[in-house]
């Protein structure tokens, strides 16, 4: 080593000190990637998680809108007759939203207790198996994994049958006409009853002139039987006396007769009128009852808004009026 220049020692030394520098400067590199890696693995998963919770929380929020619409549509329905079937309804999807929320809170702290138990057995499985302590407890988890499992099973099972019941009800629910519909229901009705009571009445007046003409044409139809025989027997008769006679003696006798139908039409007419005008008078009283109970309906519901408004200026007050006795 003495012969061997010294700049050459020198060159040497810098070469072996920038070596040393460089597999640092690589140590470090790495140890930074490994660094980035991790850390960006960690920011992967946050985000996974993040998206995963805006999910639920997008999830959470239309099955909140979808409640309160199914909440504000079953309001509309309520009536006095379904109002115990509507209270039971939103009761039991009030159960079912709950029990739903339970599920998800529970799938989810599953997930993650297993993805951590999962990391553990891997890194455990690295360094090179399990202690027998950890074993026992990997065991103990696994039964009440299976235990939780058969009381999620459990669960839906319940949850199957609350949501049977609940569709039941809304098809019990939905049977039940509303108010609107009952109106326009009797709104329909009392136009079918116009519209047949128009069609009777048409009708009834088509059968009273069809008669009327039948009756007509048969008295028509008499009379020129008779005119006709009047004409043909009159010559005949008309050097006869006591034909004549006879002959007059019938026409008296057809005479008469036509006076009786005539008397007995006309008290047939009279006792139509008669009728006529007390079902008219009836109809006018009751019309005018109709009235007053109209009238009186009117004033009763006066009477009710100006009692309540009574009643609301009293409790704005601070009175309590005292019962009537």
């Amino acid at each position: 080593y003495g012969e061997r220049d010294p700049e050459a020692a020198a060159q040497h030394a810098r070469n072996q000190a920038f070596q040393r520098q460089q597999k640092a400067a690589q140590r470090a590199l790495e140890s930074m990637r490994a660094t980035y890696n991790a850390r960006r693995q960690q920011s992967e998963q946050l985000q996974e998680q993040v998206r995963v919770s805006v999910e639920a929380l997008e999830k959470q929020r239309a099955g909140n809108e979808r409640v309160l619409t199914e909440i504000s549509r079953l309001e509309a329905l309520e009536t006095p007759e379904n109002r115990e079937d509507l209270e039971t309804l939103l009761q039991l999807v009030a159960v079912d939203e709950s029990l739903k929320e339970q599920e998800e809170a529970f799938r989810g702290h599953c997930k993650r207790q297993r993805a951590e138990l999962k990391a553990q057995i891997d890194n455990f499985e690295a360094q090179g198996g399990l202690p027998d302590e950890d074993m026992a407890r990997l065991r103990m988890v696994e039964e009440t994994y299976e235990a939780e499992s058969a009381r999620l099973e459990r669960a839906r099972q319940t949850v199957a049958l609350k949501t049977q019941e609940v569709h039941m009800l809304k098809r019990r629910v939905d049977d039940v006409p509303s108010r609107p519909e009952l109106a326009q229901y009797e709104r329909r009705f009392v136009e079918l009853y116009e519209q047949v009571a128009t069609k009777l009445d048409e009708t009834r007046r088509y059968y009273t002139k069809y008669n009327t003409l039948t009756d007509t044409h048969k008295f028509l139809a008499k009379e020129i039987s008779i005119l006709n025989s009047i004409y043909k027997q009159y010559p005949q008769l008309a050097g006869n006396d006591s034909q004549m006679e006879s002959f007059v003696e019938q026409i008296d006798g057809i005479r008469k007769g036509v006076q009786e139908n005539s008397s007995r039409v006309q008290a047939k007419l009279s006792e139509d009128r008669a009728k006529r005008e007390g079902l008219t008078d009836t109809l006018n009283k009751a019309v005018e009852r109709q009235r007053l109970y109209f009238q009186a309906v009117r004033d009763f519901e006066e009477a009710c808004a100006f009692n309540d408004t009574l009643l609301a200026k009293a409790a704005a007050l601070g009175v309590t009026p005292e019962p009537s006795q």
